[in-house]
């Protein structure tokens, strides 16, 4: 007898015969292998195998759509992806991503006969072409791009290897201080500048002012505050320490004392910065280098910049 006719499917031998009577007559037809049992023909059902898609998808300022698979088994199959959120629909082969961040999903597959097997793939999110999800500072990146605290070029690239100048460190921090307001939550500034370099008119006047009245960022003794000049360790380590502290600014630093201080042989506590250098530390914003050095004279790129406001102001998830 056909066991088209008996509509039996057997798995793992004799141990576990199933009689399955909504399998399709076709699929029997392909998959009969001529091995008989008590008289009857029966299929031996291969192993079921999920395919949760390439190990590693990325995908860069658009949703990314997962491409689940099953293979073996008995069809038809049930699909259920965790971590659902961020999922179109998480119960098809096929759903549409949009996660925020570098995010691993499952795929469960169950078969009719309710096999099951899984399956996962891991999703990385770069918001710029030269920010690719393999970046060292990707998630750091995307995390302060999410937040509204920095943004792109008119090429649509981010620099991340490009010094991080003043101006553009005022703008990340004063950002980073209104989280979730936004930009628009940043004063206008005062009618008259600070600075006979900042008039009212440049694009980071606001962003400065802010900083100034937040006791972030000062000025130089010849009354400029010399947006260009180029951020080194030891300026962004003054300027996060003075925006973390509460309340902001120079003054509440002045009682702080290590409690594990790393004494880099090139900051010494006699070092202008030294405090701040060592509070920025002990919350986890920077580390030293490999040879033991904190470099302060270093200037600070735009990658580590996002990595550094990432970490203080705790963006990743």
């Amino acid at each position: 007898m056909r066991a088209a006719e008996k509509n039996l499917v057997v798995r793992d031998g004799w141990a576990a015969a199933y009689f399955h009577p909504n399998i399709p007559l076709s699929y029997l037809g392909q998959i009969i292998d001529g091995v008989t049992a008590l008289g009857y023909t029966y299929t031996a059902a291969p192993t079921l195998v999920a395919e949760a898609g390439p190990d590693d998808t990325s995908f860069l300022r658009q949703p990314a759509v997962l491409e689940g698979s099953a293979s073996g088994g008995v069809p038809p199959y049930s699909y259920s992806w965790s971590r659902s959120t961020g999922l179109s629909d998480p119960n098809t082969s096929q759903p549409t991503a949009f996660p925020t961040n570098t995010t691993t999903y499952t795929l469960t597959v169950t078969d009719s006969l309710s096999e099951s097997d899984t399956d996962t793939v891991t999703v990385t999110v770069s918001s710029f072409p030269d920010v690719p999800g393999d970046s060292w500072a990707c998630d750091e990146t995307l995390a302060c791009a999410k937040a509204g605290i920095i943004g792109g070029y008119p090429d649509d690239l981010y620099h991340p290897d490009w010094p991080v100048t003043r101006d553009q460190i005022a703008v990340y921090i004063s950002r980073a201080l209104v989280i979730p307001t936004g930009d628009a939550a940043i004063p206008d500034g005062p009618a008259t500048p600070s600075f006979s370099d900042v008039p009212a008119d440049h694009w980071a006047y606001k962003h400065i002012e802010y900083m100034v009245s937040q006791g972030v960022v000062e000025g130089y003794s010849d009354g400029d505050y010399r947006p260009g000049v180029e951020v080194t360790r030891d300026h962004m380590a003054a300027y996060i320490a003075r925006a973390l502290v509460t309340p902001s600014g120079e003054a509440s630093l002045a009682d702080y004392t290590p409690a594990d201080p790393r004494n880099f042989p090139d900051v010494p506590d006699t070092f202008w910065a030294y405090k701040h250098i060592e509070f920025c530390v002990e919350h986890g914003v920077v580390n030293g280098y490999d040879d033991g050095y904190y470099h302060p004279e270093i200037i600070v790129t735009r990658d580590q910049m996002a990595v550094y406001i990432a970490r203080a102001f705790d963006l990743l998830d």
